[in-house]
């Protein structure tokens, strides 16, 4: 609809391009905010405290004031390899706990899930890379991240369910 006087207002294409940058930053900062909830809301268990990686990856990602690609890019492939320990970790502990038969299914379970991690990424990879914007790489690494963290998890809760357990008939 023209403004009132019947007058169609020429908007000069400077203007409107440096209008759709800053739309596009805008776009780009609440996606990040949604990635930075995100991480949040889905790493949470059964434990009411947020966990010092996830800790540490929320300080990174809050200490670039510009919210750069490649800053976000080294916080999420940071925290995605102290996952990776922690991970391992709870591996150890949780086979340090089994019952030969037991420790054999792990063994292989987690082979399994090795392969399934690896096909996992190279589908994420595939998918992932043919997208447009630098945003896809952060989302992509933190796939990544929310992959290996869920097993890390998965592994610690087992690890506390059967530690207890075996406490318990101890008495």
């Amino acid at each position: 609809m023209p403004p009132r006087g019947g007058r169609q207002r020429h908007i000069p294409p400077n203007v409107m391009r440096h209008a759709q940058t800053n739309e596009n930053k805008m776009k780009y900062l609440l996606s990040i905010i949604i990635l930075v909830n995100a991480i949040n809301l889905y790493g949470q268990t059964n434990i009411s405290s947020t966990h010092p990686i996830d800790s540490l990856l929320e300080s990174c990602l809050e200490s670039d004031p510009f919210s750069s690609t490649a800053g976000m890019l080294k916080c999420i492939n940071s925290a995605t390899a102290q996952w990776d320990e922690e991970l391992n970790k709870n591996y150890k502990l949780l086979m340090a706990v089994l019952r030969p038969e037991e420790k054999e299914k792990l063994k292989t379970s987690q082979l399994k899930w090795i392969e399934f991690r690896d096909k996992e990424f190279e589908f994420s990879d595939a998918a992932y890379n043919t997208l447009e914007g630098t945003m896809w790489l952060v989302v992509k690494a933190n796939k990544r991240l929310q992959i290996v963290k869920h097993r890390a998890i998965e592994l610690r809760d087992y690890y506390i369910d059967i530690r207890s357990d075996l406490e318990t008939y101890k008495e």
